[in-house]
């Protein structure tokens, strides 16, 4: 009886969601499948572990920024659908959401600020920054662009208010469309 209670307070967490049973399933799935990717994408940087960092040798691998920021994008999407108090969920949520944010910005504003000025930018020397500048680590300007509007939205679904959610609905379209762009 009690398992029950649990199972049914549970199913009405999902449904005060707005989750189905039939969404929640591959939701869950692709949360895990993002954690699993993302840390043997840097397992295989810390270990050297080509197969971990891209299917086939020649492909050009995750970047180390790319699978932090996916972990990032996981974990708070995780606790939004989490049973956790709302006000630690928001703050969370959001804390991940403007790591994304910032993550996405300072690599645009580093493919931006050359263009505009002709000259390096003074973010260069600074030394914790250098995991955004190293070639190695540096993420695409397509997937800045997608992690920002990824943190925008994440930071739009925390919010809780239902404008606010149509709003991170609307934005998820230029994210599948710069998504599709890149695999064709």
């Amino acid at each position: 009886m009690k398992s029950n209670t649990s199972k049914n307070r549970l199913r009405q967490h999902w449904y005060s969601l707005g989750l189905t049973r039939e969404i929640q399933i591959p939701a869950w799935i692709s949360i895990i499948t993002v954690f699993v990717l993302s840390f043997l994408d840097l397992a295989g940087w810390m270990f050297n572990i080509t197969l971990f960092k891209s299917v086939i040798p020649q492909w050009i691998p995750m970047k180390i920024i790319t699978a932090v920021c996916f972990i990032f994008a996981a974990t708070s999407l995780l606790i939004i659908q989490l049973k956790i108090p709302s006000i630690l969920k928001k703050l969370l949520a959001r804390v991940f959401a403007v790591l994304i944010c910032l993550a996405g910005l300072i690599t645009l504003y580093l493919y931006f600020y050359p263009v505009k000025t002709g000259n390096e930018t003074l973010l260069t020397g600074v030394s914790y920054l250098s995991f955004f500048l190293i070639p190695v680590s540096g993420m695409a300007f397509f997937t800045a662009t997608n992690f920002f509007l990824l943190g925008c939205i994440i930071l739009l679904l925390s919010a809780g208010n239902t404008n606010a959610s149509n709003i991170a609905h609307v934005l998820i379209i230029p994210i599948i469309l710069v998504s599709y762009y890149v695999i064709i």
